[in-house]
Order: structure tokens, then C-alpha cells, then sequence
């Protein structure tokens, strides 16, 4: 296949596909940023940081929700939004990831490749492991 070569102020097909690769990589960093962003927000407001609904109000151990996130309204869709949009950036990011192993012209610099995998597990860790207890507080 002969190689596209660069017209004048044109983009090639390569440079597309490198510049979707490279947004696709930033995705789960700009969804942490966003839903550190909430909780960090919500502690500011309430003064304590936030928390879910906990017991049952029958026995006397209910803990109510110190804010709910729906206050927030485009912050709380924009992490809403995101968390989907991160979901499969994660992935596909992880196909593109092997995929540029064998097809260098994708492949982004080594410091977004890193970046991608730390914010992935990351992204990971705060949907399944729940540290803090932030996630199920933004669910509930």
C-alpha cells in the first residue's frame, strides 16, 4: 500500500486515526478529573466529605446522605455522562493499546500509553473498588 503522504494544511488518514487514539487515551484521566472534581466539590459544601444513605431507619441506625449529587446538575451529568463514555474508552482503549503494538502508525507517545494505563486502573479501582466509599455515594 503506498504510503498517503501530507498535502498542503491536510490531515492524512494516520493523523486522524493517531489524534482519535490520543483522545480515546485521555478519556478515563478527564473522568476522574470530574468525578474528583464532584466529591471535592461536595465536600466543600457540606463540610464533611460525602457520603451514601447507610442502616435501615427501623432500628434506629439510619445515616441519611450528606448531599446528593443530583444538586450538582451539569457536574453530576457531565460525571454521569462520562462514566459510559469512559467505559468503553477503556475498552477500546485496551484493543487499541495491542492493536498499536502491530500497527505503529496509531500508536500515541509513551507517556499517554502510560498515562492510559494508570488512569484505567484507576478508573477501575473507584468503580469497583469504591475507596471512600465516593461511588456508591454518587449512585445513591
Amino acid at each position: 500500500m503506498e504510503k498517503l503522504k501530507r498535502a498542503e494544511g491536510r490531515a492524512t488518514l494516520s493523523d486522524w486515526l493517531r489524534g482519535a487514539v490520543c483522545w480515546l487515551f485521555l478519556a478515563p484521566s478527564a473522568w476522574l478529573i470530574a468525578f474528583g472534581s464532584l466529591v471535592i466539590r461536595a465536600r466543600l459544601r457540606v463540610g464533611e466529605w460525602p457520603h451514601a444513605q447507610s442502616g435501615t431507619p427501623f432500628d434506629g441506625t439510619w445515616v441519611d446522605t450528606s448531599i446528593d449529587p443530583k444538586e450538582f446538575g451539569l457536574h453530576h451529568m457531565v460525571v454521569w455522562c462520562g462514566l459510559g463514555l469512559t467505559a468503553w474508552a477503556v475498552v477500546i482503549g485496551a484493543g487499541v493499546w495491542v492493536a498499536s503494538l502491530f500497527w505503529p502508525r496509531i500508536r500515541p507517545p509513551l507517556f499517554l500509553r502510560l498515562l492510559f494505563i494508570a488512569t484505567a486502573v484507576a478508573c477501575v479501582a473507584v468503580v469497583f473498588g469504591d475507596v471512600g466509599g465516593f461511588f456508591e455515594w454518587f449512585l445513591d
